[in-house]
């Protein structure tokens, strides 16, 4: 957070120095200013007056705000107070100048119970400065439901059906063809809302739309004959509905199946349908290959179930008996509609051919033959409700809430929480699962009292990754757990949870829909029937008793937790940029740019006058539209949405209008978009009826601006792909069929993302699931959650073994910890962590790397690990190879993992680390480096001579000094004189990348450090093609997965679904624009940033570079100004109570001021400086001739 400092004008004392050091300060600093100082920001566990706090031992932290030169904490002491104002811990005075992760020493801390405390600071001119009184309120305190007075999971009786977004899918009927008929066909995918515009899809396809299956049983003789015949209508433009697009023949096992003898007996026919496919099966068993329905070659998913029916040729007979339709996928269970069930065969009823009896479904072809199919959609969102008294004045009320899914909770008509979207948020769910605390004391009246839930799939059932398989993996609906305490002023108290005798649910409501990747359905002419409902005295007449939700039982063993970090929330609103008009003529669809691709979900109002009750929106979102060039003019999708690359997440909200001005704004959902596009009125909506709510569990707090705009349209794209995939965990992207926490691209992004936001607690949170997915040698999976294959059936634990594609990727384990406690200081994330690093570390040195030697011998090198696994430099242009890369990471991780050895004291650990590193980095320098010319080698012993092969062991150090003169030359040549093709065929040219996820981060990192700055500005203001800068010149609003993503010349390159337009990892260069160009760097010495690294790197076109960091103890600021690469001017605060080493890009005479000890002349990174300490203030210096004039501000 952002600080505000009110400095004081005051006459420094100036002393011209050489080379030795001088210090100058101010004799009574504190007579001569007026600046007040406080005490600011306190906080418990990184949060503010939290409440749910689940430590034994809650770290306290405050900040220090004064405008005096020098000012700095030299004693503290911490009081904390119980409710009844008892103290419970004094601190003492404590002499010392850390305000930042002090952990409470008291007595035990009650569960449940609100504390105060305060801290008293003496600073160091001996004043005695009080905070504000501060707050935390405990939790539960206990993992167990055994706290929870016997709450249950509640939810809906039954399963809820909409057919337009489901995609994995089983049919299954008995299908019985008549003596003297031939056929019989399963009606599915029709009505697809995508296939009725011709904007909502590639192919232009506009009218009736269906899937036919067909049994054919015409040709069977004693040699077999039977056929499955596949039919398309309006999917594709070639389309015939009398002409099969596929048939299963000749296949022995359905010869074998079906006989001349048996054709007209009942056969088992099961559908079964996921990403586009359908798998044919008869009595059991698999019949034919998959067909492949989609013929848009792109990630769509077609079809989806949709409509579904029946079919029959002239003359022909045939019955479906016990004909259902079921969730499908390895984990999803239960029936969505059969006889009984869902929306039932009364769906049917009506139909021209078709007759009901019981389960069996008859349809007679007639003389002309019958086709029908009807929405088999049934059910809503489940909305969960109760009544309960408080039966006298209530001094207090605490609910405590978490789910099987997200929830919109409410008590007497108020929404509980309304800023926090999504809780109880993304774990492992099979070893944690949050719940959140609130304080509703003012939601409560004394007497009559209701309250209740709106349940969302979330994170738990439905689609939640790209394997449509996958589907409902946690379970197939959504359930609640909640518990009230009322505590009443006589000191009584009140305990209302969830059961299933007391609490209804409706099936009923507005929500239809509630899918983060699918989206939200509202049908707001629903609302009435619901109005009131959590308010006390509604008539719950219509309701039913809520069941109780059996959690499957490899789910069933998990810790119930108070998360760390903050919920997901609405962190801006954007309004539309520009009105774009009808997607295309007659298509009655209104686009409009966002300005900016983003997380969130949009807000619409529509004015009465532009309603139509009854009538429902299609509101579309995509990253990108078709642009105008002749691949997509020639096919007319120019100027649509491109939605391939949100494969198969449908991401489409719908709502139905009610009488009078609507506002449609869905909170069960979210989507990763720039363009939106309403389909459903008669005439455009006005673009300020449009807004964008954006989403993120962070906000950012980093400035960054410079004289070079293209560089700042790159920070707002890092800033928007940080918070964009923050959100609940950290994602690779926001938009498509994924969503999911990859492990290789939250550590290549983890130190620039907590320059953009305070991440700790994010990170802290997610690294808890990341644990809970490694197996015992320490290893993550590639994604955490992992989605590791189970057998529903098993009893077994799911096992977790922490399989990934290696090193690249589950290098986080040591990394992420190691990046945040050097950012922040705070010690708690490597307690948590310490014994899985040391398992990893200990496992990657115990798994030698074996390679073959010049005869074609296996042969292994005990001194390096053979767990690199593969994708280490992901979508590079060049690739690099993956052993060596992942050595240099091994390196890395031992010199990491010894420095948080000593962290928690293990110096015989750390000692080890750092010898089996130094052996490391030898064996290293053998094997990869050729002596003779410093190029890089691969494990065959073939040249690399890639810019990943050098930046990367650069960054960390691992290069010997014998072979690093060579090493550095051949990496600026790999960069200042690179050519040729890469692997797409694209021109490599100077000063550009060849880099991908893993390297690309450590390419200016590398230069830097060893003095090649005009290099690194070079490539860091290039704006040719692969580059930082060039997406932005693209149009980019976000960071790009790939570099060719999207080209003005070229369109999307072909790679229209595998294509992610908010990927933050390629921007993991803010870390040299934070930590090199401005030059704000941690101490690695003194982790934390209490005393912190100045080093400003001055370089190429710029004139200008300023911006912040927000550090545990306030807002570092950094700014230069330079001519013709020479630094002119230099400005920076160090916040009160820290200190900071200045490596000056200057070579003169240096007059100081106040608060500045000048140290001498001093080469920092191969560049020639001037060394300075400050103590904190704010300074300015101004370069005349390479002469420096300090004065303070």
């Amino acid at each position: 957070m952002s600080m505000k400092r009110v400095l004081a004008a005051f006459m420094g004392v100036t002393l011209m120095v050489g080379n030795g050091p001088v210090s100058v300060m101010a004799a009574d600093v504190a007579a001569e200013s007026s600046a007040e100082t406080a005490i600011v920001n306190l906080e418990t566990q990184g949060r503010t007056n939290p409440i749910g706090v689940d430590a034994q031992q809650p770290a306290f932290s405050w900040q220090m705000q004064s405008g005096e030169i020098g000012a700095a904490q030299k004693s503290y002491q911490i009081v904390v107070q119980d409710p009844e104002g008892n103290v419970v811990w004094d601190s003492g005075v404590v002499e010392s100048s850390k305000s930042n992760e002090i952990e409470y020493e008291g007595s035990g801390l009650t569960p449940a119970t609100k504390y105060s405390w305060t801290v008293t600071v003496t600073d160091n001119n001996d004043n005695t400065i009080q905070s504000e009184n501060a707050t935390f309120e405990t939790g539960l305190m206990d993992t167990s439901t055994a706290s929870w007075d016997g709450a249950k999971w509640i939810g809906a009786g039954e399963l809820q059906l909409d057919a337009a977004s489901k995609a994995v899918f089983n049919i299954t009927a008995d299908v019985q063809v008549a003596e003297g008929s031939n056929a019989a066909s399963f009606i599915l995918g029709a009505d697809d809302f995508r296939l009725e515009n011709k904007v909502f899809n590639s192919e232009m396809q506009e009218g009736e739309n269906y899937v036919r299956v067909e049994l054919d049983l015409s040709g069977v003789d004693a040699n077999g004959g039977a056929k499955i015949n596949a039919y398309r209508m309006g999917y594709a433009k070639d389309d015939d509905p009398s002409t099969p697009f596929f048939t299963i023949e000749d296949d022995e096992d359905l010869n074998t199946l079906i006989t001349d003898k048996n054709k007209n007996e009942a056969h088992t026919i099961n559908i079964f349908c996921t990403a586009s496919t359908l798998t044919i099966t008869v009595d059991g068993t698999k019949v034919g290959d998959d067909i492949l329905v989609n013929t848009m070659e792109n990630g769509n998913t077609f079809p989806n179930l949709n409509s579904v029916g029946f079919a029959a040729n002239a003359g022909d007979t045939a019955t479906f008996t016990n004909y259902k339709i079921e969730n499908g996928g390895r984990y999803a269970t239960g029936t969505l509609l059969d006889a009984e069930t869902g929306a039932t065969y009364s769906i049917f009823d009506g139909m021209d051919g078709v007759t009901v009896d019981g389960n069996t479904i008859t349809v007679n072809g007639g003389d002309a033959g019958v086709l029908g199919y009807a929405d088999p959609s049934y059910a809503a969102a489940p909305m969960v409700r109760t009544d309960f008294e408080a039966k006298s004045e209530i001094e207090s009320a605490r609910l405590y809430l978490t789910a099987q899914g997200i929830y919109d909770f409410y008590i007497n008509g108020q929404e509980v929480a309304p800023d926090e979207w999504f809780n109880p948020g993304s774990t492992e769910y099979d070893s944690i699962l949050a719940y959140n605390s609130y304080d509703v004391t003012d939601y409560l009246q004394t007497g009559e009292n209701a309250m209740g839930a709106i349940l969302g799939e979330g994170w738990w059932t439905g689609m939640t990754t790209f394997e449509c398989l996958n589907n409902n993996y946690y379970g197939d609906q959504p359930a609640l757990m909640a518990k009230l305490v009322v505590n009443y002023t006589d000191g009584s108290s009140d305990v209302v949870v969830t059961d299933d005798g007391s609490w209804t649910y409706y099936n009923d409501g507005p929500v239809r829909l509630a899918s983060l990747f699918q989206g939200e359905r509202y049908d707001a002419t629903k609302e009435a029937a619901v109005e009131g409902w959590t308010e006390a005295g509604y008539d719950d007449s219509a309701w039913t008793a809520s069941s109780e939700i059996e959690t499957r039982k490899q789910f069933a063993d998990y810790q119930l937790v108070s998360r760390y970090d903050d919920p997901v929330h609405v962190i801006r609103t954007n309004d539309v940029k520009e009105a774009l008009g009808e997607t295309k003529e007659g298509s009655d669809s209104y686009i409009y740019d966002m300005g900016e691709n983003v997380s969130g979900v949009p807000v619409i109002t529509i004015p009465e006058e532009y309603a139509k009750p009854g009538e429902t929106l299609t509101v579309r979102f995509a990253e990108i539209l078709y642009p105008e060039l002749d691949e997509y003019t020639s096919e007319g999708v120019d100027g649509m949405l491109m939605v391939e690359n949100y494969r198969t997440a449908m991401v489409t909200d719908f709502y139905t209008m009610k009488e009078g001005e609507n506002v449609f704004s869905p909170d069960l959902t979210f989507h990763g978009y720039r363009y939106i596009e309403i389909t459903g009125l008669d005439e455009e909506l006005p673009a300020d009826c449009i807004k964008m709510q954006v989403l993120s569990s962070l906000d950012a707090s980093a400035e960054y601006e410079s004289s070079n705009e293209l560089t700042n349209q790159l920070f707002t794209n890092i800033t928007n792909s940080t918070t964009s995939n923050y959100i609940s965990i950290p994602t690779d992207c926001p938009q498509r069929d994924e969503r999911m926490g990859w492990t290789g691209d939250a550590q290549i992004y983890a130190l620039s993302g907590s320059y953009v936001a305070d991440t700790y607690n994010f990170m802290r949170q997610w690294m808890d699931t990341v644990r809970a997915d490694c197996g015992e040698t320490g290893m993550s999976s590639q994604y955490c959650p992992a989605f590791v294959t189970y057998d529903l059936e098993a009893d077994d634990k799911i096992p977790h073994n922490g399989q990934s594609f290696g090193i690249t990727w589950n290098c986080l384990v040591v990394t992420i910890p190691y990046n945040l406690y050097m950012q922040t200081g705070k010690l708690d994330i490597v307690k948590d962590n310490i014994d899985n690093i040391y398992a990893y570390v200990d496992h990657l040195a115990s798994t030698p790397m074996t390679y073959k030697d010049e005869n074609g011998d296996k042969q292994e090198d005990a001194r390096l690990t053979g767990e690199t696994g593969t994708l280490c430099d992901h979508l590079s242009r060049i690739p690099t190879d993956g052993v060596m890369l992942g050595n240099v990471l091994y390196i890395n991780c031992l010199d990491q993992a010894a420095v948080l050895a000593d962290a928690m004291g293990d110096t015989e650990k750390a000692q080890s680390y750092r010898e089996t590193a130094a052996t490391a980095r030898e064996a290293w320098n053998e094997f990869f480096i050729d002596p003779d010319t410093g190029k890089t080698k691969n494990t065959k012993g073939e040249i690399q001579d890639t810019q990943a092969s050098y930046a990367t062991p650069l960054r960390f150090h691992v290069v010997s000094d014998e072979n690093l003169e060579k090493v550095l030359e051949n990496y600026n040549a790999s960069i200042a004189e690179a050519s040729g093709e890469d692997s797409d065929g694209m021109p490599i040219v100077p000063y550009t990348l060849t880099t991908g996820f893993n390297a690309t981060g450590n390419l200016l990192n590398a230069l830097s450090d060893y003095g090649l700055n005009d290099t690194a500005y070079k490539l860091f203001e290039s704006t040719d093609y692969a580059s930082w800068l060039y997406p932005v010149t693209q149009g980019a609003t976000s960071i790009w997965e790939r570099w060719n993503g999207y080209t003005n010349e070229l369109g999307f390159n072909g790679n229209n679904s595998m294509n992610s337009f908010n990927h933050y990892s390629l921007g993991a260069v803010y870390e040299w624009m934070v930590a090199y160009q401005l030059g704000i760097k941690a101490d690695e010495s003194q982790p934390g940033y209490q005393h912190f690294i100045l080093q400003p790197t001055v370089g190429g076109d710029f004139t200008e570079a300023k911006g912040s960091y927000d550090s545990v103890y306030g807002t570092i600021k950094s700014g230069w100004t330079a001519a013709d690469g020479v630094m002119t001017s230099y400005d920076v605060t160090v916040p009160a109570n820290t200190s900071a080493t200045l490596y000056l890009p200057v070579s003169g005479d240096v007059t100081a001021c106040d608060g500045v000890t000048i140290m001498g002349a001093a080469q920092y990174n191969s560049i020639e400086t001037q060394q300075m300490e400050l103590v904190a203030g704010t300074y300015h210096f101004e370069v005349t001739d390479g002469n420096v004039t300090v004065t303070a501000a």
